[in-house]
């Protein structure tokens, strides 16, 4: 958590573009403006992190669940009996030991610690969104406007807290 929030402070700083690499599905959910996804040697997708998270493509949402059922297997190579017996197994109800956690929910991403200027990334990247959003399958779009309103309010709480907190200092170097 300390070195992704020292990143989102470092962007804040200098808008710099920063590559994350990670398996970690709460650091890819709460930290990047976009994500790509790799899959067999091949860019699966590449995009907004909201495109990600609300993918109806099967290795992505195998991916984010963490389910043993879908197309990715330990040699991200599965031959058809592997497939078929798997598929059998899930018609069957057994589980896949994925997550049973909603990781198509967009939640907020993090914010700079108070005293740090805004991010400047954060416009551009809602454009991007806006301009594609039509693109989208309906329940991604709708994740995405109440994903939207989500970061709005939480802007305003950081934009409140790191007002609050610079009139505090203020105070006390006074």
């Amino acid at each position: 958590a300390y070195i992704s929030q020292l990143l989102i402070d470092i962007n804040a700083q200098i808008d710099a573009t920063i590559l994350i690499v990670t398996h970690n599905i709460n650091i890819a959910r709460t930290i990047p403006d976009n994500i790509g996804m790799l899959f067999r040697k091949e860019l699966v997708l590449f995009g907004p992190r909201e495109q990600l998270l609300t993918s109806e493509q099967p290795v992505v949402k195998q991916f984010l669940s963490g389910d043993r059922f879908g197309p990715i297997g330990m040699s991200e190579e599965k031959d058809d009996a592997v497939a078929a017996q798997e598929a059998a197994m899930a018609a069957a109800g057994i589980s896949g030991g994925g997550t049973k956690e909603d990781f198509t929910e967009i939640i907020p991403q993090v914010q700079p610690n108070p005293g740090m200027p805004e991010r400047k990334a954060i416009a551009r990247h809602r454009e991007r969104v806006h301009a594609m959003l039509h693109e989208l399958p309906e329940n991604a779009q709708e994740a995405i406007r109440r994903s939207q309103e989500q970061e709005a309010q939480s802007f305003e709480d950081w934009r409140t807290h790191a007002a609050s907190s610079a009139h505090r200092g203020a105070a006390l170097a006074k």
